[in-house]
């Protein structure tokens, strides 16, 4: 259920996007340590966290924090060729850490999550599964995102990360006006 909920999800898109620009590494590492802390919580008190926020006030936060990144990467200017690979790496880990923490509270996965823990009462199992299922979304976008920037020009998927970034955000804040 997780998998098939976070294929084609702004998330994997985001994923995609990120490693074109930052390697597989840095967005994977960042990614599945967002998943590992978002679903543990999800599945062991996952309805106590959305009593705490509001889904406006998490939906406000996340379109906030895809902005703010989208135009860094929009911004943001070259450096030298060496300081570009270890600016990057320490960036993309971080982006793809606190961009998919915040976008996923309260996302489809991490519902499917508290769902799933509520109905089957089994941590482990539940955690395994939601995990793994995101472990596969996630290397899916990452690996097919940086195969693609090394046959295609880097300056422009840089600019066209941004893009997207942006266009999350406007989508996040145009859900909370519907």
């Amino acid at each position: 259920m997780v998998l098939s909920a976070e294929m084609g999800d702004k998330t994997q898109l985001l994923v995609f996007a990120l490693s074109m620009e930052f390697g597989a590494l840095p967005i994977l590492s960042g990614a599945l340590l967002a998943f590992g802390l978002l679903n543990g919580p999800g599945v062991f008190v996952g309805e106590k966290i959305a009593h705490l926020l509001s889904p406006f006030y998490i939906k406000l936060i996340s379109g906030a924090i895809f902005f703010i990144f989208g135009l860094y990467l929009l911004l943001e200017k070259e450096n030298k060729k060496e300081d570009i690979r270890k600016h990057s790496e320490r960036n993309g880990f971080l982006i793809a850490f606190s961009s998919i923490f915040i976008g996923e509270l309260g996302d489809k996965t991490q519902i499917c999550s508290v769902v799933l823990g509520a109905r089957f009462k089994d941590f482990g199992v539940v955690f395994s599964g939601c995990f793994i299922a995101l472990f596969v979304a996630t290397v899916l976008a990452v690996f097919l995102g940086s195969y693609l920037q090394k046959w295609l020009p880097k300056v422009p998927f840089k600019k066209i990360s941004g893009l997207i970034m942006i266009v999350t955000a406007v989508i996040t804040f145009g859900s909370l006006i519907l």
